[in-house]
């Protein structure tokens, strides 16, 4: 399993947990083993953590998910089953 599916799959595990997004996706940030995805994954944790839904912290990050997984995550949002989305992208 690559890293950044552990990731998405650690994501949706804490916040099935009642863990808040922001610190979700923080924690998956510090777990990860990949310095190339630390990086992404810390900005978009902090924009999350100043307000950003988290279809649009990611909707610029085209390197790590595609189109469809954006779109995705956002409608996932929107609909409160952002867990299934991110199970889903891992």
């Amino acid at each position: 399993m690559n890293e950044r599916r552990r990731w998405a799959r650690r994501v949706a595990a804490l916040l099935r947990a009642g863990t808040p997004l922001a610190d979700a996706l923080a924690t998956g940030r510090d777990e990860t083993d990949s310095f190339e995805l630390a990086g992404p994954l810390g900005v978009i944790a902090e924009r999350v953590r100043q307000g950003a839904p988290l279809g649009l912290a990611v909707s610029d990050m085209v390197e790590f998910f595609s189109e469809e997984e954006m779109r995705t995550i956002e409608e996932a949002e929107r609909a409160g089953e952002l867990p299934r989305a991110l199970d889903a992208l891992s």
